[in-house]
Order: C-alpha cells, then structure tokens, then sequence
C-alpha cells in the first residue's frame, strides 16, 4: 500500500477484493435477479480495470458505488441492513441509557458506548444477542488511546463538529452527545445513500436533531473527503475547536489532519490499517490525528 504525502489513503490491490465482495453484497441485499448481480459485478470490474496506485480510495469508493446503483437500477441497495441495524438498535436503546449511567468516569463509558456500534457486528447478531455485546462495552480495552487529551479537549471546547459513520451507530452516541449540551454542536450525515451509512432521514428518525445541529457532507461518499464537501461545512470543520469522527471511512479520510483537537474512534476492521498503525485486526482506537504513528505498507 501506498500513500500521498500526508499519509491520505491510495489505492492498494488488497483494495479489490473487499470491492468485489461490497459488490455482490450490494446485489443480493438489492434483488433476488442473478442477471443484476452479474451486471453489477461486470460494472465493478471494467472500474477496477481503470484504476492505479494514484487514485484516493475514498473516491475509488464513492465512483464504484454509484456505478453498482447504476447497473441495479437501485438508488440505496443497502436499504433493507440499514432498516434491519436500525430497528435493532431501538429495541435496545433503553439498555444503552442504563450503561451509560454506569462506570467511574461518565465521558468515558459514553466514549465506549459510542464506539460499541463500531464494535459490534450487527449483521451477525439478533437483539438479544446485541445486548450481550452492550454489557460488555465497559469492559473494552483500547489498543491505542489518548483519552486523556480528549478529555481535555473536550472540557475546554465550546464548538464539537461530531461526524457520523452507520446507521445502527447513531443510538450508541446519543448519550456522549447528551454529555454536550451547552456546547454548540454540529452531527454531520453523508449526502446520501452509501453503503449502511448514516443519512440525514435516519439521524432525525433518531432524535439527534434534539440533540445537536444537523448537517450533511453534501456527498454520497464514505468519509469526509476535506476538498470535497459542501464548503459551509468544510468551514464548519475548520472553526470547529473540536472534532470526533467514527469509523474507518472517516478515519482514512482525515489522516492528513495536522490540526489540534480532531478525534477518531474505531475499529481496525481493515488488515492495511491495522498493518498502518501497528495493531491488531479488530483493534479498539481512540486516535487524535497527528498525534499517532504511521508506517508506510
């Protein structure tokens, strides 16, 4: 793998084949017709045929996507999983509420309660088995973490642009954005349908409008690619004196960040960023951007 200088994310041949597999998941989540299917896995495959180790994958991403909606017919293939996260995130908010009550420190068991969302894979678990996951949130470790610097950070912030990452996630956060009121904070939805991410629809369906302005990157892109979103938001970053994104798309994203006070919270989901940083498939980080290590693949 390799990199611009900055560390912002290239493209990797490992990259395809997650491509491929999102691709086929994308189709069977869509239809039942097999004839799409290999329609969309023909449109994925003349793309990847264009691609170099110079294209940004968060765009690599983003025009892949668009070109499976295309070749579906289908504007939000993942509709039916986001409904389904969805749906089971509500049956367990009450639990989410308790937990966050709990632990010797408020900011942090709702830090570890916010990235359980990330942790969890809902996909393979039912309500009750989610619950299960819940209990043990408190119990995380982080393979990397600089929560003291995000305590400090976030003691003395007045403006926190939160940037948001799944659908199912958002009912995790609720209660670290409830431990921001009398803040001025913004919660940012991607422009529209990709992959299970969150959209302004689903952000209001969970109340966070009560909770913090909201807004959107103006794509339907993963991540927050800085050039690219709307440019009230992208000024809304910059005067931000803090900032906290989920999950990797948003991590790959911000790299480049040189500024104080910018905060990702993930799950190393990815063998290339796990590799990236040194840690673990699966690892558990609180990362202040700037601030942590990065090794050339």
């Amino acid at each position: 793998m390799s990199f611009r200088k900055g560390y912002i994310m290239r493209m990797s041949l490992d990259c395809f084949s997650c491509y491929m597999r999102q691709t086929l998941q994308a189709s069977r989540m869509s239809t039942p017709d097999v004839r799409l299917h290999w329609k969309a896995m023909r449109a994925a495959a003349e793309y990847l045929l264009d691609l170099t180790p110079e294209h940004d994958g968060i765009e690599a991403s983003e025009e892949l996507h668009q070109r499976i909606k295309r070749a579906l017919g289908d504007p939000d293939p993942y509709i039916k999983v986001k409904e389904q996260f969805t749906r089971i995130a509500e049956e367990v908010t009450a639990r989410i509420e308790e937990l966050a009550l709990q632990g010797d420190d408020p900011l942090v068991a709702a830090v570890k309660l916010a990235i359980a969302g990330n942790i969890i894979d809902f996909g393979a678990d039912t309500a009750h088995a989610l619950c299960n996951g819940i209990d043990t949130a408190l119990d995380v470790n982080f393979d990397i973490e600089n929560i003291d610097s995000f305590s400090a950070a976030f003691e003395k912030s007045k403006t926190i642009l939160f940037i948001g990452d799944n659908t199912g996630e958002v009912y995790f956060e609720k209660p670290l954005l409830r431990l921001m009121q009398g803040k001025e904070v913004t919660y940012v939805v991607r422009g529209g349908p990709i992959l299970n991410d969150v959209t302004m629809d689903y952000a209001l369906r969970a109340g966070l409008d009560k909770l913090a302005r909201l807004t959107d990157t103006g794509l339907s892109a993963p991540g927050f690619p800085m050039e690219r979103v709307r440019s009230d938001v992208r000024a809304m970053f910059d005067a931000a004196e803090m900032v906290i994104a989920k999950g990797m798309g948003n991590f790959e994203s911000l790299l480049d960040v040189k500024r104080p006070r910018v905060f990702c919270l993930l799950k190393a989901k990815c063998d290339l960023v796990a590799s990236m940083l040194q840690v673990r498939h699966g690892a558990v980080l609180l990362l202040e951007c700037g601030r942590f290590e990065m090794h050339s693949i």
